[in-house]
């Protein structure tokens, strides 16, 4: 059985992993590829108690991951890629040397993720396709026209997220259930890939009721036993509760966080009006860091989906994807 995903990614089960900075490294991404779906690796994979801020360093330190995963596996994969912003500085930004080393490294698959209305996106996607890289697109901010606009540009597949997503989330008041259906209705030509609170067999089933030819799934696999989190922080997934979640401003759109310390903290400073920088200078970098590797999930920033209560303890990553499949009828 088969179908648009599994047949355009060469994978047995139409899952694929969510793209998370330091969470998904070349362990994680053989467990997800052995399992049937499409592993991925993220942005700082190979962290574990500092950030590299050298985009040259850091990219190199993923060519080892890349190089590390095909020596685990012969089945496909993907690269997480994140396009420059709009305004950065281009000597600080790690876009230029990642996509080089995805290219040259013949990567098969790319999962972009960015804002297409700030004009950076489009020419990217089409350095990959020329390259002959398979183009999966995730817009940040997820809008009909927005995931048009990337399959005018060229994307292979299109992956709609709703607001309950964990990580850095949309600025739109609008759920899986409100999004993926308009968006399924119009773009009928390619694979459309469901994320936002994906956790287990019944919301594997909706998202497919809803049009999903595929599922991306994030904070169910961030508990995996062959996840590279910390038992604290793993634990502070399963505990958490979507009653308790704070959703406060961030750099991009909005962050849906456990309410711990810094959960508050940027909350607050939300309300009253700082900047999006000033927020992130709260929540991103070594504070990833200090929840995900080091179990410090007071002070660090734990960031989940709205349906974390769904999830109840450590399986292994084979166990979780099985229980999706079934969903999806796999």
């Amino acid at each position: 059985m088969g179908n648009r995903v599994t047949e355009l990614f060469k994978i047995e089960r139409p899952i694929l992993e969510g793209a998370m900075a330091y969470a998904c490294d070349a362990k994680l991404a053989k467990a997800f590829c052995d399992a049937g779906g499409l592993g991925l690796l993220g942005m700082n994979c190979t962290i574990v108690d500092k950030n590299e801020y050298d985009p040259i360093k850091n990219a190199e330190n993923m060519r080892g991951e890349i190089r590390k995963l095909r020596s685990m596996t012969d089945k496909p994969f993907a690269v997480n890629y994140i396009p420059p912003m709009k305004g950065t500085d281009p000597k600080s930004n790690y876009s230029g040397p990642f996509k080089q080393l995805i290219i040259e490294e013949k990567v098969p698959v790319v999962v972009i993720v960015g804002d297409f209305n700030d004009g950076m996106i489009a020419p990217e996607i089409e350095d990959f396709k020329n390259a002959g890289v398979t183009v999966v697109y995730r817009e940040a901010c997820c809008t009909v026209q927005t995931c048009v606009d990337a399959v005018k540009a060229g994307a292979d597949a299109i992956i709609v997220t709703g607001c309950e997503a964990g990580g850095h989330n949309s600025k739109y008041n609008m759920s899986l259930a409100c999004i993926l259906p308009q968006v399924t209705d119009v773009l009928t030509d390619v694979p459309i890939i469901a994320a936002g609170g994906i956790v287990g067999e019944k919301s594997a089933r909706a998202a497919v009721a809803m049009g999903a030819d595929g599922v991306y799934i994030g904070t169910a696999i961030m508990v995996a036993e062959e996840a590279r989190m910390h038992p604290n922080f793993k634990q502070a997934i399963i505990d958490a509760q979507g009653e308790d979640i704070v959703t406060w401003r961030a750099s991009t759109a909005r962050m849906n966080t456990t309410n711990n310390y810094l959960g508050r903290v940027c909350s607050a400073l939300a309300a009253g009006g700082a900047s999006p920088y000033e927020i992130a200078q709260h929540y991103t970098g070594d504070h990833f860091i200090k929840a995900m590797m080091q179990g410090d999930v007071e002070h660090g920033c734990v960031t989940l989906s709205g349906a974390c209560g769904a999830i109840k303890e450590i399986r292994s990553t084979k166990a979780i994807l099985d229980d999706i499949a079934k969903g999806m009828g796999y």
